[in-house]
């Protein structure tokens, strides 16, 4: 089920942490999460419930949410501007 608090995540099984991006645009990495914590979050009916009782509060975490151009969730840029954009208000 889509999660309207969770945008994605990323496991990285290696290094033992999770990365949660919310649909807020912030990034959140979890340190030292197992991973059967991570792989019942992956199938979790409900991402935002078992994220705040299984691994908010219960795991050292780093905001990572980039700090320059869009949010990390965002779609690509358009290539051209909205019609009302790409013409000058001034009259000549």
């Amino acid at each position: 089920m889509p999660s309207s608090v969770i945008a994605r995540f990323h496991y990285d099984e290696d290094r033992e942490r999770l990365t949660v991006i919310f649909v807020s645009g912030r990034t959140y990495e979890y340190i030292r999460v197992p991973s059967d914590v991570a792989a019942n979050f992956a199938i979790a009916y409900s991402k935002g419930i078992f994220f705040n009782t299984h691994i908010r509060d219960r795991f050292d975490f780093r905001e990572v949410t980039p700090t320059r151009g869009r949010p990390a969730y965002a779609g690509p840029r358009p290539t051209t501007l909205p019609r009302r954009l790409a013409h000058s208000s001034v009259r000549r």
